[in-house]
C-alpha cells in the first residue's frame, strides 16, 4: 500500500518571516494530502542540543523529507553546515548541504537507489525554471545578474545557469556599485532580503527580473525589487511576496513526494 509522503521541519527560534514560511508549507501540504510536522526549537538551544534533536528526527526514518528552516538564528547560523550535514542527500529536500552545492556544481543533481534515480533542484531554482519555461524565457547567451549569495537562492542558481548556457555575476555585500552589472544584465536575480535594494534606474530597458528576496517592514513584507520604479522599464518581474514564492513551496514538496517514492520502491523490493 502507498502511504502520503511525510516532511519535517525544523525551526528554531521566533523569526516571524520563518515562521510565516512553514506555516504556509503545513498549509499547503495539508491542502495535497501531505504530512508536515514542524519541530519547534527555543533561540537558546546549543548546536549539541540541536544536533542530538536532528539525528532523532532522521534516525526515526519516518519522514521522506527533513528540512531546517534558514536563517538560523545568532551563533547557530555559523553551524548550519553541520547541522544540515545531519540530514542524508536523499532526505534533503532543500538541496542545501554540502554534498548537494557538489552535486549541482558537477551536473550529478540526482540521488540513486537499487537502479532507480531521483534528480532535484533546490526548490528556488526550480521555481525560477519553471517559471521560465511557462513564459518562453530562456537563459542560454544571457547576460545574468545574480545579487546574493545565500544558500537558498545564489549559490545553488550560479551552477544550474552556467550548465544552461549562460553568462553570470554574482554581485555580493562587498560590490561597491551593484547598478554598473545590473545595467546590462538581460535578466536579474535577486535573493538579498533588504527592501527595494534594486530600482528601475539600475535595470536595462526590457530586463527580465526575479524577486526572491524577502523582507518585513512594519508588519508588511517586501522584496528586493522596488516595483514602482521598475514597472516602465522591465519586460517582465516575478514579484516578492507572490511571484515565485508559493511556486517554490510547490517546489519543495514535489521533491518530498520524489524521495518518498524512491524509498518505497526500494523498501518495496526489501520486502518481495
Amino acid at each position: 500500500m502507498t502511504r502520503k509522503p511525510d516532511l519535517a521541519v525544523v525551526l528554531v527560534g521566533e523569526n516571524k518571516g520563518s515562521e510565516a514560511f512553514v506555516r504556509n508549507k503545513q498549509a499547503v501540504a495539508a491542502r495535497v494530502g501531505m504530512g508536515c510536522r514542524v519541530f519547534k526549537y527555543p533561540n537558546s538551544i546549543s548546536v549539541k542540543d540541536l544536533s542530538v534533536n536532528l539525528n532523532g528526527i532522521v534516525r526515526g526514518e519516518k519522514y521522506d523529507g527533513v528540512i531546517i528552516q534558514l536563517p538560523l538564528p545568532g551563533l547557530l547560523d555559523r553551524s548550519r553546515y553541520s547541522l544540515l550535514r545531519i540530514i542524508p542527500e536523499d532526505r534533503d529536500a532543500d538541496c542545501l548541504s554540502e554534498k548537494w552545492q557538489g552535486r549541482l556544481l558537477t551536473g550529478r543533481n540526482f540521488v540513486e537507489q537499487k537502479g532507480k534515480k531521483v534528480e532535484l533542484l533546490p526548490p528556488v531554482a526550480s521555481a525560477i525554471f519553471k517559471l521560465a519555461d511557462k513564459y518562453n524565457i530562456s537563459f542560454e547567451n544571457k547576460n545574468i545578474v545574480l545579487v546574493g549569495w545565500g544558500d537558498l537562492v545564489g549559490k545553488p542558481l550560479l551552477p544550474l545557469l552556467v550548465r544552461k548556457g549562460a553568462t553570470v555575476t554574482v554581485c555580493t555585500s562587498k560590490t561597491k556599485d551593484i547598478s554598473v552589472f545590473t545595467k546590462n544584465a538581460d535578466i536579474v536575480i535577486s535573493g538579498v532580503g533588504k527592501a527595494h535594494i534594486i530600482i528601475g534606474s539600475m535595470l536595462k530597458r526590457g530586463a527580465i527580473v526575479f524577486d526572491a528576496g524577502y523582507t518585513e517592514i512594519d508588519g508588511k513584507t517586501t522584496g528586493d525589487i522596488d516595483t514602482d520604479s521598475v514597472g516602465g522599464v522591465v519586460e517582465m518581474l516575478s514579484p516578492s511576496p507572490g511571484g515565485i514564492g508559493p511556486l517554490t513551496v510547490a517546489c519543495l514538496l514535489e521533491n518530498v513526494v520524489a524521495l518518498s517514492e524512491l524509498r518505497q520502491n526500494i523498501n518495496s523490493k526489501r520486502s518481495l
